[in-house]
Formats: structure tokens, sequence, C-alpha cells
């Protein structure tokens, strides 16, 4: 699996942009888009947004995840806390 800083940089070669176009376009340093990519640090949440924008890819390509299949394992996970909330419980 890649990680998140070959994903952004894969995203930025596929839209033909340096290091340096993706910094001035988010008003960062080079060195920050730099150590994004090597994995030194990651941006933030609102920062990978503006990267995905830029790069015209949807956030869940950096996040590895599938929008179009929802996570049924969390799904059933509430519905049976929500059902053990209901239950009466035992006097003790």
């Amino acid at each position: 699996m890649a990680s998140l800083g070959d994903r952004i940089k894969e995203a930025r070669l596929a839209a033909g942009l340096r290091r340096e176009d993706v910094a001035v376009a988010l008003g960062v340093g080079f060195s920050t888009a730099q150590r994004w990519e090597t994995g030194r640090t990651a941006p933030t949440i609102a920062r990978l947004r503006e990267v995905a924008a830029l790069t015209g890819q949807p956030l869940s390509f950096f996040l590895d995840i599938e929008p179009e299949r929802p996570n049924g394992v969390l799904v059933d996970r509430v519905r049976e806390t929500k059902a053990r909330a209901k239950t009466p419980k035992a006097a003790a």
C-alpha cells in the first residue's frame, strides 16, 4: 500500500506540477511540500483537501478509502451498541 507521501507525489506528477507549484499554490514553503512527499510530516486535513483540489484527485485517493463502499462493519457496531443501550439491565 502506498504511503500518504507517495500518493501526494503521484497526484502532483499526474497533474504535471512541480513541488514548487504546489508550495506556491498552497502558500507553504517548498520544504513543507517536500516533507509531505517524503513522509517526514503530513498535511492537515484542510491542506490535504487543498492538495486534492489542486491535483484534481478525490480526497479518498489520499486517504486510501473507497467512498462507494460503506463501512458495514462500523455500521453493524453502531447498531449493536444502540441495541445494547436499549436492552434493560437485569437487577443485581
